[in-house]
């Protein structure tokens, strides 16, 4: 292993001390850095928390700082990170930034809530999600001109769904923009995939696929529930007998983990250490529970999540991962279990079911995920990403070259999600005819109606997002910070239970819930439901609907 190390450090002279401080480097890292560095696009399948972004980022430094003699001092974006939400951006920006700075490589993150990026003296990595860059691509193209290298993380939790289909055209845009379209090297990675060749395909040609497969030991005991709740008071014995302090509670529904969060709290008696996790919760109020679950002490902390903490983010040394109900696939069940016990080589993983055939479900799950089996889900193209693409090349070719944008661009560009060309015809036609974009002489264009619907508020931006709006309401607190966002309360609706707290409705005003903290019992407020379309599918004409 010694000589492997010194090896490494003699590939990698300018990285090896900063990204791998410690003794030995995992077999992921092994494995990879050889392939980053002789220029292939590759596709990473390995277990969470065994260094996969290390294993990726370093070789590609390496790479820059080959270039320029370890002198480096570009003014160019080189690198764009992309990620499937918003957190994660948060996250794994924190983890690099100081990193990339002792190399003088700079670094910024874009997206919906959060934008340091300087668009007239651009950093060289960018750290973003797939509507962040359509943003970029469609308002400021020339900025990727210089483009290198493209990195996707969490790659299975963007594809088979509108947002992967995105991505895939934004990667065909940016090889289209790129000076360097040659020399581009496309890198991603998962924990979980079933088929890695057919990925690969969709989103770039020419890869190696490298496995590392974890040799962490699973230790799964499946828990009977009723509804006294009686499983969680079992869970608390278990706890306390195994002097668990941190654990996860994953739910499938933000309904259910505000209810288990209300039933821990009262179960264990701690009301400021049990959290809750959801996409219905602000960006600022997620933020302090990663905060709160990865401080590095033995203080009681639980935090009940739905999918929203399934990837990347790391909130500590989690001693236990609690699963309230199966999850819907055997990959979602990896992605929780590899949750827990990150910096050891086991994870304790209870599974509580209510009926008999949960038990089962569990049961079958767990050995397929020992196995690595994972199931084999047929990949189904969303034509609704060809409105959204469409209205976004017509932008960039608006600020970048007006009037060079033209059917056959945009066929070439959607031939890989739109199986009969006519389709898009029928949607060019479609959005014309609603008055967004038009076309003379052959030339297509936006229009002011367009114009007009991207300035306007709440739908700045709207064009470079497929994800469905859910005209929530905003629960905000009587200083006017923003909690989360609910369904309009019920008349009858006086106090809530929401994002890890009992809160007193005082009253409504226009589009705000506002609220006090209070206590006593309370209700659960409704939640928009998950789209599974992109938002564009109402833009379709009537015969491609979904």
């Amino acid at each position: 292993m010694e000589e492997t190390n010194q090896d490494m450090r003699e590939k990698l002279p300018f990285t090896h001390k900063i990204f791998f401080p410690f003794p030995k480097l995992t077999d992921v890292q092994e494995k990879t850095i050889p392939v980053i560095l002789s220029k292939k696009n590759s596709l990473i399948i390995s277990p969470t928390a065994s260094g996969k972004t290390e294993a990726v980022m370093a070789p590609i430094c390496e790479r820059m700082m080959e270039e320029c003699n370890g002198e480096f001092s570009s003014r160019e974006l080189l690198l764009i990170y992309i990620v499937p939400t918003k957190a994660l951006v948060n996250d794994i920006y924190k983890r690099l930034e100081n990193k990339l700075a002792r190399l003088n490589i700079t670094s910024a993150s874009k997206t919906g809530d959060v934008n340091n990026f300087k668009i007239n003296q651009p950093q060289n990595v960018l750290f973003t999600t797939p509507e962040s860059c359509d943003s970029l691509l469609s308002r400021h193209p020339k900025i990727l001109k210089k483009i290198k290298f493209v990195v996707m993380d969490e790659l299975h939790f963007l594809d088979n769904n509108f947002r992967g289909d995105q991505l895939r055209i934004l990667l065909k845009r940016i090889a289209k923009i790129s000076d360097n379209t040659n020399e581009l090297n496309y890198y991603a990675m998962s924990a979980t995939i079933n088929d890695p060749s057919e990925m690969c395909e969709r989103y770039f040609g020419n890869y190696e696929i490298i496995i590392s497969k974890g040799s962490r030991k699973i230790i799964f005991a499946t828990i009977d529930a009723d509804e006294n709740f009686n499983e969680l008071k079992k869970i608390k014995k278990i706890f306390i007998d195994q002097k668990i302090n941190r654990a996860i509670f994953f739910c499938n529904s933000r309904k259910k983990t505000v209810k288990i969060t209300a039933k821990l709290k009262e179960i264990f008696g701690r009301d400021d250490r049990i959290f809750e996790h959801h996409s219905s919760i602000s960006s600022e109020v997620r933020k302090h529970v990663e905060k709160e679950m990865a401080r590095e002490d033995n203080i009681l902390s639980f935090c009940v999540a739905t999918a929203s903490l399934e990837i990347g983010i790391d909130i500590g040394n989690i001693q236990a991962v609690v699963l309230i109900e199966p999850p819907l696939t055997v990959s979602s069940l990896l992605q929780r279990i590899g949750r827990g016990n990150r910096r050891t080589n086991k994870t304790t993983c209870f599974g509580v079911f209510e009926i008999p055939e949960d038990k089962k479900v569990f049961s079958e799950m767990i050995d397929k995920a020992r196995n690595g089996l994972i199931e084999d889900i047929k990949y189904e193209s969303d034509i609704s990403v060809a409105v959204q693409q469409i209205l976004s090349l017509t932008f960039e070719k608006y600020n970048e070259e007006k009037g060079k944008l033209t059917r056959e661009i945009i066929h070439d560009y959607l031939d890989v999600l739109v199986e009969e060309p006519e389709h898009i015809d029928l949607i060019i036609e479609k959005i014309i005819s609603d008055g967004y974009i038009e076309e003379s002489r052959g030339k297509i264009t936006l229009t002011s109606k367009l114009l007009d619907f991207d300035d306007k508020f709440g739908t700045r931006g709207k064009i470079n997002s497929n994800i469905a709006a859910t005209f929530m309401m905003q629960v905000v607190d009587k200083s006017g910070n923003l909690i989360g966002e609910i369904a309009r309360p019920d008349e009858k609706m006086k106090k809530i239970q929401f994002a890890s707290f009992k809160w007193d409705v005082s009253g409504i005003q226009k589009n705000k819930v506002i609220v006090n903290r209070t206590t006593g019992k309370t209700s659960i407020p409704q939640f928009a439901p998950n789209a599974n379309k992109g938002w564009f599918n109402s833009w379709l004409p009537e015969e491609l609907k979904k």
